[in-house]
């Protein structure tokens, strides 16, 4: 289990989400999921520096996308990354949670 599913299973005991059949609750954790990994992608890009956002463009839409590439330009150009990571993950428990 990777940390976004954890935390994606943690965010759905502490909402109260239990008794659901496994088939929905499947539905429900790759939602989430998706939702919470597209907020943490749109923190960290909009951390990024907006000159190298057009380096960053030309990697995602490479073919094959090589995603070990994108998150050593990720690390090089945008110092507090974890840091980025973490406190979008917050937001968003904040924001689902509605605190």
């Amino acid at each position: 289990m990777d940390n976004i599913d954890h935390f994606v299973e943690i965010l759905l005991k502490e909402k109260g989400v239990t008794g659901v059949d496994e088939e929905v609750l499947a539905g429900l954790k790759k939602d989430l999921s998706s939702r919470l990994v597209q907020f943490i992608n749109k923190r960290v890009i909009e951390s990024l520096p907006e000159s190298n956002r057009k380096e960053l463009n030309s990697l995602i839409e490479s073919s094959p996308v090589d995603n070990i590439k994108i998150q050593n330009f990720l690390s090089s150009h945008i110092i507090n990354l974890p840091e980025i990571i973490i406190n979008a993950m917050q937001e968003f428990k904040r924001l689902y949670s509605g605190e």
